[in-house]
C-alpha cells in the first residue's frame, strides 16, 4: 500500500502493517489517500469496535503507540533533512 497526500507520497506500508488510525482515533476526516500496489488482503474496524479492543487488550493500545511514535520519528527525520539538507 503506497500512501498518498494529493500527488505526494507519505509512506509505503508491507504485510503486517496498518494505516487509518488517526481517523480512528480521532474521527477527523482521512488526511491521505491509500492506493494498493497489488493484491491485498486488508481488515476494516470501526471506530467503536477499535476502542473495545484497545480497553479489552492493553498490548494491542502500546503497540500502536509505539508504531505512531516511530512514524512520527521518521516524519521528523524526513522534514529536518528537508529543511537542513546534508552537505554534498
Amino acid at each position: 500500500m503506497r500512501i498518498f497526500n494529493g500527488e505526494h507520497q507519505l509512506a509505503v506500508f508491507r504485510e503486517g502493517d496498518f494505516f487509518g488510525e488517526l481517523a480512528l482515533l480521532d474521527a477527523e476526516p482521512r488526511s491521505a489517500t491509500a492506493i494498493a500496489q497489488g493484491p491485498v488482503v486488508a481488515f476494516r474496524l470501526d471506530q467503536e469496535d477499535f476502542y473495545d479492543v484497545m480497553e479489552e487488550c492493553d498490548e494491542v493500545l502500546h503497540n500502536i503507540l509505539r508504531v505512531l511514535c516511530q512514524r512520527l520519528r521518521q516524519q521528523n527525520e524526513k522534514m529536518k533533512s528537508l529543511t537542513h539538507p546534508h552537505p554534498a
